[in-house]
């Protein structure tokens, strides 16, 4: 059977080979967040390879999901009107959305029956209050402080009043085995090196998600922390 366009991208290969069996369990809680909640519509921002949201597709006839691109805008535009997405999955709408157009491609020929969208999660292209959960997993703490607050503020403004954002990001340490997490997260960001690794150190320096969370006005509703990785998944709800 021939492969939609997207299916075998290099970056997005490399990716899951590293990562998609390390971070399958923090996928599942962040799918469990929402499932318990049912917190639907869901939006997964920066949503990269799109594993957060490939067990959705599986069980379902197989075939390729048509691919919505959002340009980006103008930063000198003011609002960002609505867009129309495939409700492809009724009462438990999910779609993933990042700005790499070669991981959105990838992502639906991974994940066939699961809309996803490629755009800018500082500039959303939904209309506020048209969410009921946001997540974001590992995609704040490589971005600059400006990023990071725009990020937020347009979760904060496409959450529904009940809603909830579901993050999952690097925090200090706090017992001997999450120092060890931490050293080995340290690791990975260092060969990533540039502005990722310089933006991540200043977000730990400054906090972590911890802090970030309180200082953009979000409240802890429920916290798993985790030692590997030195990591804490974070369901909040804007104040």
């Amino acid at each position: 059977m021939r492969r939609p366009k997207g299916y075998w991208y290099p970056p997005g290969l490399l990716y899951d080979l590293a990562f998609l069996t390390m971070f399958r369990g923090l996928r599942r809680r962040v799918a469990r967040a929402v499932e318990d909640g049912r917190l639907y519509p869901w939006l997964d921002v920066c949503c990269g390879t799109g594993d957060q949201l490939r067990d959705r597709a599986r069980g379902r006839a197989r075939g390729h999901v048509p691919l919505v691109r959002v340009p980006v805008l103008a930063r000198s535009r003011g609002h960002v009107p609505g867009v129309r997405v495939p409700a492809l999955c009724g009462n438990e709408l999910a779609i993933g959305l990042d700005l790499g157009f070669g991981f959105v491609r990838y992502a639906a020929a991974r994940a066939p029956g699961v809309p996803f969208v490629c755009a800018d999660a500082a500039r959303l292209p939904f209309n506020s209050g048209s969410m009921r959960a946001v997540s974001v997993s590992f995609g704040l703490h490589d971005k600059s402080p400006e990023s990071r607050a725009a990020i937020l503020g347009e979760a904060r403004r496409v959450l529904a009043p009940d809603g909830r954002l579901i993050a999952v990001d690097f925090e200090n340490p706090w017992n001997a085995a999450s120092r060890a997490g931490a050293l080995v997260a340290w690791a990975i960001e260092r060969l990533a090196g540039g502005d990722h690794y310089r933006n991540g150190r200043e977000f730990l320096r400054r906090g972590g998600l911890r802090a970030l969370l309180r200082e953009h006005g979000f409240a802890e509703c429920e916290r798993r922390n985790i030692e590997f990785g030195s990591l804490g998944m974070v369901v909040a709800r804007p104040l």
